[in-house]
């Protein structure tokens, strides 16, 4: 991990904003990550508790590289392996702007699907285990020369404690203009 300015600021609460923060795979040389901007808010009554609440997080221009390798593992595997520390971490909003995350799959037949989502805007509102949350995303899908549209807006159910996130529920609508289901058959 590394990143060309962090500053601190106290407004309401402190404020760490990180900026030019790149995350490298695992062989040092690739990009995993990046984003422009990182900033995040902490909320100050939570640490009188022991208990560390994320008041907001907003990431500017966020890149994010994902591959599936023809094993089935994907190139954050890792990060998921290992035991829970047991860390009590809260979020309460979440803001993304002009989000990139790209796919390379490799894994699903014997060629390589690329799909891009750019133009990621996300706004999700009171994420805490067990309870439903407001989520709003707007982005566009890219496949070879196909552009399309995608939105949703609803409630996501963040699954509670023991729960693992994959028991979380989603009730949306999603809209979705020009898509392409070319690549998949």
């Amino acid at each position: 991990v590394s990143y060309d300015r962090a500053e601190f600021s106290y407004a309401f609460g402190p404020v760490f904003t990180i900026s030019g923060i790149r995350v490298l795979e695992k062989n040092g040389t690739e990009s995993f990550a990046a984003a422009d901007r990182l900033k995040f808010k902490i909320a100050l009554i939570p640490l009188l508790y022991k208990k560390i609440v994320i008041a907001e997080i907003e990431l500017d221009n966020p890149r994010v590289a994902l591959f599936r390798y023809p094993s089935g593992l994907y190139n954050f595997s890792d990060l998921l392996e290992g035991p829970d520390e047991g860390h009590s971490l809260e979020i309460k909003d979440v803001v993304v702007k002009s989000g990139r995350v790209s796919f390379t799959d490799r894994g699903f037949k014997d060629t390589e699907i690329i799909t891009i989502l750019e133009g990621i805007d996300l706004h999700a509102s009171d994420l805490r285990k067990g309870s439903a949350s407001r989520i709003e995303l707007k982005a566009v899908a890219v496949q070879e020369d196909n552009r399309a549209n995608l939105s949703l807006s609803g409630m996501i159910g963040v699954a509670g404690e023991p729960e693992p996130f994959a028991k979380s529920s989603l009730n949306a609508r999603v809209r979705v203009e020009n898509l392409s289901g070319d690549p998949f058959w």
